[in-house]
């Protein structure tokens, strides 16, 4: 067991016996070999706990959560553990590409006083890539412009442990875009066009893929989690949203609607379907929002699993496994090599 490691690697799991085996595989293989590797099992009841506990190297380390708690109490659970000096979230399904903590670690070696955050760009097995924004550094502002750009900011992104003492991860909502937002409050980010990580898609279990549930009160505290995180926005980020990023501020107002109608609070709902028109009165969006509060949560229920279904065929195709080698200099133009690191 490395006492002081260069990096931790969290990986929350639920439900991902064979794709968590795979991602650890793949932090294991690292020839750069100063990390740990911490799994937080969410409450999994298909053997994942029993596979990573299989695993012998010292320097993977297994949090058990009792019952499912969601994925970013698990990452909350990974960081308090953590005993590196930068952290990477890592998902289950995700894997590290070859040479990729030697290459974070050069990055890192030539900034390590000026940012406090690193974003890596992920390959995805579609041949999709994530993008870039066009500052390389980015503060505030610099993000709330490239969230209301660019469709997708995923990231491999590696974080100054000290970053979550001084702004701790909540644990009264889920963050999705609050922590995005306060983080870029108060850290800098440089963002470096490398490609080091490898995203699968096939998981049946993604995010992206799953609709709603049909349980009322998991829908319901759900959405009251959702709503609480849209009204922190609003309240927090709501004018340089307005200003800087009018889309994402949108899309807020929107999101906070259809939240607190599934939350039981429909006088709110009306509410923020009436401003997102207001805002936006061109909107085909805020009109199919202020048409679905009208219509009722059945109906909104409904509809996000269509979407979910068409988000689903979306994500769809051909999927091509494979390892990209980081050790040479330009990253775009190395082969990539097939994948035989698959745990069963």
């Amino acid at each position: 067991m490395i006492r002081h490691p260069r990096f931790s690697i969290v990986i929350p799991v639920l439900d991902r016996r064979i794709e968590v085996c795979r991602a650890i595989d793949s932090c294991l293989a690292q020839e750069f070999d100063a990390f740990e590797v911490i799994v937080v099992n969410d409450g999994s009841q298909d053997g994942t706990g029993e596979a990573v506990a299989g695993y012998s190297d010292p320097r993977i380390r297994l949090i058990e959560h009792e019952t499912n708690r969601g994925m970013w109490h698990a990452r909350i659970s990974g960081v308090r553990v953590a005993r590196g000096e930068w952290v990477i979230f890592l998902d289950s399904d995700d894997e590290l590409l070859a040479g990729c903590l030697t290459r974070i670690h050069r990055e890192i070696a030539l900034d390590d006083r000026s940012v406090d955050r690193f974003g890596f760009q992920y390959q995805y097995d579609t041949g999709q890539v994530s993008p870039m924004p066009p500052e390389p550094i980015i503060g505030y502002a610099e993000w709330l412009r490239w969230i209301d750009r660019s469709p997708m900011t995923d990231a491999l992104w590696v974080i100054r442990h000290s970053c979550f003492t001084l702004r701790p991860l909540p644990v009264h909502f889920e963050p999705d875009l609050s922590y995005g937002l306060e983080f870029a409050r108060h850290f800098r980010t440089l963002m470096v066009p490398a490609i080091v990580a490898l995203v699968h898609t096939d998981c049946p279990v993604r995010l992206s893929h799953l609709a709603p549930g049909n349980d009322p009160a998991v829908v319901k505290r759900k959405a009251e989690d959702r709503a609480a995180e849209w009204r922190y926005v609003l309240a927090e980020h709501g004018e340089a949203l307005r200003s800087l990023a009018p889309r994402q501020y949108e899309r807020v107002v929107r999101g906070a609607a259809l939240s607190n109608l599934l939350a039981g609070n429909r006088f709110s709902a009306v509410r923020s379907s009436l401003a997102a028109l207001r805002f936006r009165p061109a909107s085909l969006s805020a009109w199919i929002t202020m048409l679905l509060v009208i219509a009722g949560p059945r109906i909104t229920l409904l509809f996000n699993r269509l979407r979910a279904r068409l988000r689903r065929r979306h994500e769809g195709g051909a999927l091509c496994p494979v390892r990209r080698n980081l050790s040479q200099s330009r990253p775009d133009k190395e082969k990539f090599g097939a994948n035989e690191r698959i745990r069963a």
